[in-house]
């Protein structure tokens, strides 16, 4: 089995989930078994991510109240210790577990998500931190397969800005190739693209067939001119 936890701003959700694997022999006490086992990694998960909040488990279905009952109290007895308070209410006529756990910092999604400056902060994207890494690592592969003098990237502004401010000069010497960063206003957020690669010569044309193309095209670079 293993675990899907969806985290929205009222509740999280801890799904367990059985895959393929159906098990042998008594359907019941593979059931049980499963449960328990996933319940000790729900309580770690919760620990490990900082989950707090309601949170609602959906175990397998059990139709035995002496195995929900084990059950619980095993959940129970693995949040006991718990350095946020947990308390475990019980199973719900859709055989779901319901439980509370104290917030006692901001949760692990919060410490590698912004809030959604396209959506009013109903959703969340990555930070431009992380898009960076992942931008790096396909400048990299880029690098690699072809060596390039040369690289044209267009990108959203407010990541084409950070990156160009706090990483520019440093890829450029670790990768040997110059780096032009072009802001696209409607891109979305986490997207980037290769417009151009090769030689300098040919970049830095294709740079001033867009910045003619595109009145007020902006082109981060290491010598802005």
């Amino acid at each position: 089995a293993y675990l899907v936890i969806d985290q929205t701003e009222a509740l999280t959700v801890i799904d367990v989930n059985t895959g393929k694997f159906t098990g042998d022999g008594d359907p019941r006490s593979t059931i049980l078994r499963t449960n328990l086992e996933s319940a000790r990694e729900v309580a770690r998960q919760l620990r490990l991510r900082a989950l707090g909040g309601i949170v609602v488990v959906d175990f397998i279905d059990m139709e035995d109240e002496e195995d929900q009952r084990e059950l619980l109290d095993t959940l129970r007895e693995l949040l006991r210790n718990d350095r946020s308070r947990a308390r475990v209410f019980g199973v719900t006529h859709l055989g779901l577990v319901e439980l509370t756990r104290k917030r006692a910092r901001s949760d692990i999604r919060a410490s590698f998500t912004r809030g959604c400056p396209f959506c009013g902060g109903t959703g969340v994207v990555p930070r431009e931190e992380s898009i960076a890494m992942s931008l790096k690592r396909f400048i990299r592969k880029v690098v690699l397969s072809g060596r390039p003098e040369a690289l044209l990237i267009e990108l959203h502004p407010t990541v084409a800005s950070f990156v160009a401010e706090s990483f520019l000069p440093l890829w450029e010497e670790e990768f040997g190739a110059r780096l032009f960063l072009r802001q696209v206003p409607d891109s979305s957020w986490e997207k980037y693209r290769l417009e151009a690669q090769g030689s300098l010569e040919q970049v830095e044309h294709r740079i001033d067939l867009l910045e003619k193309r595109v009145a007020g095209s902006v082109v981060h670079r290491t010598d802005p001119s």
